[in-house]
């Protein structure tokens, strides 16, 4: 299942009930959290969402109402034992114009922050991040902004109807047809008996 929680919505000015932009997700005990504005920590807390867990982070652009949570919750996961590394992920510029100074702000971790850009085509997330299922992807794409920004599309893609007479019928033997169900080819002899 897919969840989605508003974390912030406001922009520019936090106030007491709209925190800056943030967004988590959460899909099969993975999450990805787009963007970090102020106030993430505490608009999280309130709404029942545990930021510790947070496999990626996915910055759309880097304007201070999208990115200054960011040293804080950073700092917290370190002092919270985070030991498994972060991945972040942002539009053009994402080391010179957003992450050199937010980590000098941070101070030291004792966990990996890894940087990265989304390929063109988009990432399945197992690819990165063990654990995700085959069939997430996430991908970005371009909006209108004063400065390089992006927007995320998450895709859960939907396994299609697995039929075993079909399987026993190509010799897949029983114990290999769950790899066929996630997605996956299975090497049978010379062929290659692909999921589809």
């Amino acid at each position: 299942m897919i969840s989605i929680t508003l974390l912030g919505t406001a922009a520019l000015v936090p106030i007491p009930e709209r925190a800056l932009t943030a967004a988590f997700l959460t899909c099969g005990g993975h999450s990805i959290l787009f963007d970090c504005g102020e106030g993430t920590q505490s608009a999280a807390v309130k709404a029942g969402v545990s930021l510790m867990k947070t496999d990626l982070i996915a910055l759309t652009h880097y304007h201070g109402d999208h990115i200054l949570g960011l040293p804080g919750l950073l700092k917290t996961m370190w002092r919270m034992g985070r030991t498994e590394p972060l991945y972040i992920t942002g539009s053009e510029g994402l080391w010179q114009k957003a992450m050199e100074p937010i980590l000098r702000l941070t101070g030291r971790t004792a966990y990996p922050i890894e940087l990265f850009e989304l390929p063109a085509e988009g990432l399945q997330l197992c690819r990165l991040i063990r654990g995700w299922a085959s069939a997430a992807r996430l991908t970005a794409f371009k909006t209108v902004h004063k400065v390089p920004s992006q927007g995320y599309c998450f895709t859960l893609e939907l396994a299609g109807k697995f039929l075993p007479q079909k399987a026993k019928a190509l010799g897949v033997p029983v114990n290999q047809w769950s790899r066929l169900q996630n997605g996956q080819s299975v090497p049978l002899g010379d062929n290659i008996i692909l999921p589809e």
